[in-house]
């Protein structure tokens, strides 16, 4: 396992999480789990990035996201309980590690912008369109961070327009 840490200055709450996995394939029974990254609270300012690369060592990196997620409450993901949850409680059972992501509200980024499509111009929900749309280069670490700020922008820039139109 290979593990990498970074630090950005960004603002998240405390008990919340950003995760992307990825996978060889779709399967989460036939296919393996390459990379988690995990972004979360370190500080007043600062999140801490984590990057757990395996190395044909999958049970020990889901240990060690795990470890990483003790405390959090909310996870939020590109697909959320669609795929990265049912991923990974697939692959706990795999290895017959217990432990209960039931606690713990998984959020799907694609479905928050299906809700506010009409505010921000977006009619199709692939990851790649979407990063397109807003201009995300998946080669940098910290792509979900530059998503989350793009789309914040995006929404209130649109409810603004729409707020000035009714008046």
């Amino acid at each position: 396992m290979i593990k990498k840490e970074f630090f950005e200055s960004f603002d998240i709450p405390k008990n919340t999480a950003f995760v992307d996995i990825e996978t060889s394939g779709l399967s989460p029974i036939n296919d393996d789990i390459l990379i988690i990254s995990i972004a979360k609270f370190f500080d007043d300012k600062k999140v801490k990035i984590l990057q757990i690369i395996s190395q044909n060592d999958e049970k020990e990196i889901l240990i060690e996201f795990l470890t990483s997620i003790i405390g959090i409450y909310e996870i939020y993901s590109f697909n959320g309980y669609e795929f990265e949850e049912k991923f990974i409680n697939q692959k706990l059972k795999k290895y017959d590690i217990y432990y209960d992501l039931g606690n713990i509200n998984f959020i799907s980024i694609k479905n928050i912008l299906k809700n506010y499509s009409n505010f921000i111009n977006l009619k199709h929900f692939s990851r790649q369109a979407v990063e397109n749309h807003f201009n995300v280069e998946r080669d940098r670490y910290y792509d979900m961070k530059l998503l989350i700020k793009d789309i914040e922008k995006k929404i209130l820039k649109s409810k603004r327009k729409s707020y000035k139109s009714q008046y």
